[in-house]
């Protein structure tokens, strides 16, 4: 069971690196979409600057959420180990399965933004209106680096949903 516990623990420090890297990566969009709305003055830049604000803020509160929910399951995790052992499977399960569910749901998210960046790049290429050229570039940039993002996090609580299911 102490081993079962060590791959938990080191399952939730990974997830904490992913959150606190999701939450950078929302906060400098959120900051370089600004700068680009406000100080830069082209029409390319205003509409690369709307994905990135709108995407930086949901990702940061999204990941900050994922930071304050990784630190209680841990919490959570000491607790049963201490206390009962053989609970910390059980437990924890429900925990993870809700993080999945989550974790697709933005995976999805981060897709159909994707796309919906590809076709306003196809839309507009011929187009002398660069801003929807600058939205469509914003929401195909910002939408792969979180969609990687949010793939490593899901590899990483598939490997260990796994795990724990061969030990239950």
């Amino acid at each position: 069971m102490n081993n079962s516990f060590e791959a938990l623990d080191t399952f939730l420090r990974e997830a904490t690196v992913i959150s606190f890297i999701g939450v950078f990566i929302g906060l400098t969009a959120l900051l370089l979409g600004l700068c680009f709305q406000f100080i830069i003055k082209y029409s390319f830049f205003k509409g690369l600057s709307l994905p990135l604000i709108i995407m930086g803020v949901l990702q940061t509160y999204w990941h900050s959420k994922s930071l304050a929910e990784v630190s209680y399951t841990h919490k959570h995790a000491q607790y049963c180990f201490k206390s009962d052992p053989s609970q910390i499977n059980s437990g924890v399960i429900s925990i993870l399965l809700k993080g999945k569910y989550c974790s697709v749901s933005h995976k999805n998210l981060d897709i159909a933004l994707i796309t919906a960046g590809i076709i306003l790049i196809t839309c507009f290429y011929r187009s002398n209106q660069i801003f929807w050229k600058g939205l469509g570039l914003g929401l195909l940039i910002i939408s792969a680096i979180f969609l990687s993002l949010h793939l490593a996090s899901e590899k990483h609580l598939e490997i260990y949903l796994r795990s724990l299911y061969e030990h239950c």
